[in-house]
């Protein structure tokens, strides 16, 4: 549990300007649900003259539209990751279409580009990037799974603040009575927003671990590799031959297995020594050492990996 929230944390802060958009639209957007729901069960109760059905009303609008709030906002980063994707391969994606005949420059592809240049094109007979391929079904995987733990995730909570508020259980909506009007609206959704997403946040992340667990979706692929290596040549660090000799494991599952009858264990699960030891056995047949010193100095992008 610990190494994913340590492996979440970094990815948030690594696009940090997306997945901060992402948070408050998520707080606001919920909380003007929900607040909107309590609102109008409110009012139709009070109209129909029955104050016991406040609660029903308000579950029965804010839990289904709440539910697709939430699905959409897990279909966007899902279109994000494939947004990133485009961008951080566009000139390897250019030269596939090169390849096939297409000229484009590498800030023209588009998201359709990367479809073709990961999985190819049967009819000409060219074949794709595997390792696009793969990130790529990855985030469908993840995307599909975490439309559904973001369903349930958002139902308990949306079921919670609405049973807090009908049993005037939360004292933060008492203490916003001084205030009147629109200022009075504005706060309590304000309120449910922030009640709603921290108890969606406190179920989603226990339930997305446990799926990862059984179901692998935070699958380290290809992507993931270069995109550490990127990482840490911005920060200024040198990369090593182990780092780079783990993106071949990731690209070529036969060396992996190599590595494993070998070794009797996964490449990851041998010490830094054993580790170190490895890539220079395997290096001088990738020419490990020379590539390395490439990626360092510039001459060669981790993308091209």
């Amino acid at each position: 549990m610990l190494e994913y929230l340590r492996k979440n944390i970094a990815n948030f802060f690594d696009d940090f300007g997306y997945n901060a958009r992402a948070a408050i639209t998520h707080a606001v957007g919920e909380g003007s649900i929900k607040g909107g729901s309590i609102f109008t069960g409110q009012a139709l109760a009070t109209t129909l003259s029955a104050s016991t059905a406040a609660f029903p009303i308000a579950m029965i609008i804010g839990i289904p539209v709440c539910t697709g709030f939430s699905a959409a906002l897990v279909q966007q980063d899902h279109l994000h990751r494939r947004f990133k994707l485009t961008q951080e391969f566009n000139q390897e994606i250019a030269a596939w279409l090169q390849r096939s005949g297409t000229a484009k420059k590498p800030g023209e592809v588009t998201d359709q580009d990367l479809d073709l240049a990961a999985y190819g094109d049967a009819k000409q007979g060219i074949p794709g990037n595997p390792s696009l391929a793969a990130a790529l079904d990855h985030s469908r995987h993840e995307r599909n799974w975490g439309v559904a733990i973001s369903a349930v995730a958002t139902a308990i909570a949306t079921t919670l603040v609405f049973g807090l508020k009908a049993a005037e259980a939360l004292p933060t909506f008492g203490a916003l009575a001084a205030l009147a009007g629109p200022l009075a609206v504005a706060a309590e959704l304000m309120v449910a927003g922030a009640i709603g997403f921290a108890i969606y946040t406190a179920t989603k992340v226990p339930m997305h671990w446990v799926a990862e667990q059984l179901f692998d979706l935070e699958k380290t692929t290809v992507v993931d590799r270069v995109r550490d290596i990127r990482r840490a040549l911005e920060h200024g660090q040198k990369i090593s031959e182990t780092k780079v000799f783990e993106v071949f494991l990731e690209a070529h599952p036969e060396l992996a297995r190599a590595v494993r009858r070998e070794h009797g264990r996964s490449f990851d699960s041998l010490s830094l020594k054993d580790q170190a030891q490895v890539a220079a056995a395997f290096g001088p047949s990738i020419h490990l050492r020379q590539l390395t010193a490439d990626i360092n100095s510039g001459a060669v992008r981790p993308e091209e990996l």
